[in-house]
C-alpha cells in the first residue's frame, strides 16, 4: 500500500464540480492533488511537476482525453505515467480504445463510489 503522504495525483476534468469533489477526497485521504481543466494544461502540469498517477477524463475542451493518451503513448517520459480514465463513456469499445493507448484502469463516473477512489489509486500504483 502507498503512503498518501508522498503521492501526487494530477486530475484532469473540465467539470469543476467533480474536479473539487476529487480533489477535496483525495486531499482528506492526504494525497497531494493538483487540477488540469483539460488534456494541454495537464501536460503543462506534467512539464512542472510529474504526479504519480492521473485521473484522466475523456471528453474535454482543447485537448481530449484520447489524445492526451496518445500524445503520452509517443513520449518516453509518460510511459511509466498511471493513467485512470474517469469518464461518463461506458461503451466496451471506448474501454479498449482507452486501454489500447495506455491507460491502466477505466472507470464510468456513474458507477463510481467516491468512498472507493483511494483505492482505485492505489491499485495502479507500485508497490
Amino acid at each position: 500500500m502507498s503512503d498518501p503522504k508522498n503521492t501526487h495525483v494530477l486530475i484532469a476534468e473540465d467539470n469543476e464540480d467533480l474536479s473539487i469533489i476529487y480533489s477535496a477526497k483525495l486531499t482528506e485521504e492526504g494525497y497531494s492533488v493538483a487540477t488540469a481543466r483539460d488534456g494541454k494544461e495537464a501536460l503543462d502540469s506534467i512539464r512542472e511537476r510529474m504526479p504519480d498517477v492521473l485521473l484522466l477524463d475523456v471528453i474535454m475542451p482543447r485537448m481530449d482525453g484520447l489524445e492526451f493518451l496518445r500524445k503520452a503513448q509517443k513520449d518516453p517520459s509518460l510511459a511509466a505515467l498511471p493513467i485512470i480514465v474517469m469518464t461518463n463513456l461506458g461503451q466496451d469499445e471506448d474501454r479498449v480504445q482507452c486501454e489500447k493507448l495506455g491507460a491502466k484502469k477505466f472507470v464510468v463516473k456513474t458507477e463510481l463510489n467516491i468512498a472507493d477512489l483511494k483505492g482505485l489509486i492505489e491499485s495502479v500504483l507500485p508497490v
